[in-house]
């Protein structure tokens, strides 16, 4: 892990990790938040790099943390989503799916939705870890949903994009396309971008799943 100056590119400090490091790191304020391949979750200095805490979980961690005010939520392949203290690094809560977790969670209005490789998606209080729904696609899910109002878009290795209620969980519609899918959805207006291993770039309404442009390409 390193910062860089912005405007000019000078290295200001590195910190070494245990292992490999393949998703971006969480931050707020001045603090860093980064997982390894090490199985261990850092917390930082962003300003200086210094080590503030870290956590050991069971397995390696491609998911991006989630930082706010009081906690951090992080998955891991064994498995878990954790929820840990942010001044502290100490547990609050872990959530157990049936898959690994790459998938970064996501945060709207104190529920955490988080993707697993079991196929699910899962909805959770954000203060306690409690299950409030969950929805099972075809396949893995190891990208963060996208929410907007009170939808919530996932994609999955089936090669779909779900639409789904975003209280209940049910199922608003879905598109198949002709390959796995392993981004997050961008929203621009009143449209749903995805791409696709079948070398395409879709543009849906976001309201009825209706295809409106299909580019081709290599993806």
């Amino acid at each position: 892990m390193c910062a860089l100056e912005a405007d000019s590119g000078k290295l200001k400090w590195v910190y070494k990790t245990g292992g490999w490091v393949d998703a971006g790191p969480g931050i707020l304020k001045n603090l860093l938040m980064v997982g390894s391949g090490d199985y261990q979750v850092y917390a930082l200095d962003a300003q200086s790099g210094k080590l503030k805490w870290k956590y050991q979980t069971t397995g390696n961690i491609s998911s991006s943390p989630l930082v706010t005010e009081d906690r951090v939520y992080v998955g891991s392949w064994d498995h878990f989503l954790y929820a840990l203290d942010v001044r502290t690094g100490g547990i609050k809560w872990r959530f157990e799916t049936k898959g690994a977790i790459s998938s970064s969670p996501v945060l709207v209005g104190g529920i955490l939705y988080v993707g697993s490789w079991d196929h699910f998606l899962y909805a959770l209080d954000a203060k306690t870890g409690e299950l409030k729904w969950k929805f099972e696609t075809g396949g893995w899910v190891d990208a963060a949903p996208l929410i907007t109002g009170n939808t919530v878009y996932v994609c999955s290795s089936d090669g779909k994009v779900y639409a789904l209620d975003r209280d209940k969980g049910e199922e608003k519609w879905v598109y198949a396309t002709q390959g796995r899918i392993n981004c997050t959805p961008a929203e621009g207006k009143r449209l749903l971008y995805v791409t696709s291993y079948d070398g395409s770039v879709y543009a849906l309404e976001s309201t009825t799943s209706v295809k409106l442009v299909v580019g081709k390409g290599k993806a």
